[in-house]
């Protein structure tokens, strides 16, 4: 058993009844696995499902050793998949008190809950964002959880910067609170998107020249589009002084879909790290879009935050292996 204080194992032993009390309609290892946790279900949970003969006990041990071991990030999403997996008629104490639900006698689908008007609450969602708040979590309106603990930009710091000198309050009419709120939620999504692309920078440095030595720019399969932004970007930074100088080699001039060329380009040599090029190819375009996004100052929803979230993981963890050996 994993130690952990009064609190958390409370916490986390009522996350475990409410899974117990739904083990039927909700996978926990399929759950754990879509968050990158799964490494922390027990063997049999995996080999079995919910006709474990321990599922109680191995329940607690994937919570345990997950909450205790794993960064918040993996938790957020597995929290908020199993919260979104809780489904209305697991909610009705008419549907649980089964003589008091006349649909579920007639041809029902969990869609038939739906639209019920005769939906009685009977609190689990209300339960299970409790106990996850007492892990350090919180959940909003939109059923999106992030943790307590993480760290957001002081944007009223910046605001009462900005309006020192400033004689007319024009700041609360054109940086209004929702504005404001919405660029805190954002600084996560660039913080995210600034270490996935020059992670995968680093990485395609890293390989090429063990492959082709340093000036490997030179011999790999880079497209002519490629070359001529690597070569106008060179050449502003000439004539405009108070750019920073981009990085160390060509590759930091690229954009990151154009780092997903080069993977793609050059398959012969990336392709022991991926299971195919389908599968990074299409995680890149889809950072991409988000990326554009960002960089037109759109609104990222929390979903598409923890889809970068869950992207980044998984290229991180199925690169590491072969990455260790090189």
């Amino acid at each position: 058993m994993v130690n952990l204080d009064s609190s958390s194992t409370k916490a986390i032993e009522s996350i475990q009844s409410i899974i117990l009390g739904l083990r039927e309609r909700i996978n926990i290892v399929d759950l754990a696995d879509d968050s990158l946790l799964g490494g922390y279900i027990p063997a049999q949970l995996r080999n079995w499902r919910d006709s474990d003969f321990n599922y109680e006990v191995d329940v607690y041990k994937f919570l345990a050793g997950a909450y205790k071991n794993e960064d918040s990030s993996s938790l957020e999403i597995f929290f908020e998949n199993l919260y979104k997996s809780i489904n209305k008629f697991h909610c009705c104490r008419r549907f649980t008190d089964r003589e008091k639900c006349s649909i579920i006698k007639e041809n029902w689908s969990y869609k038939s809950c739906e639209g019920c008007a005769k939906f009685l609450d009977n609190g689990i969602k209300t339960r299970l964002s409790k106990y996850i708040k007492s892990l350090g979590y919180s959940i909003d309106e939109e059923g999106f959880i992030v943790s307590d603990t993480s760290e957001t930009v002081e944007i009223e710091q910046v605001v009462a910067e900005v309006k020192r000198g400033i004689p007319v309050d024009i700041v609360g009419e054109l940086l209004p609170e929702a504005i404001r709120k919405k660029g805190k939620e954002m600084s996560e999504a660039y913080v995210l998107l600034y270490c996935i692309e020059n992670s995968l920078r680093l990485f395609i440095d890293k390989i090429c020249a063990n492959q082709c030595g340093g000036d490997f720019i030179q011999k790999i399969n880079i497209s002519t589009h490629s070359k001529q932004k690597i070569s106008n970007r060179k050449s502003d930074e000439k004539k405009h002084k108070w750019l920073s100088v981009r990085g160390g080699n060509d590759l930091f001039y690229l954009d990151l879909e154009d780092l997903g060329k080069v993977i793609q380009n050059n398959w012969d040599i990336f392709n022991r790290y991926f299971p195919n090029q389908n599968w990074i190819v299409t995680k890149i375009e889809e950072i991409s879009k988000c990326r554009n996004l960002i960089a037109h100052n759109s609104y990222l929803k929390r979903d598409e935050v923890h889809l970068l979230t869950l992207y980044y993981k998984q290229i991180l963890k199925q690169i590491q292996a072969q990455y260790k050996l090189e």
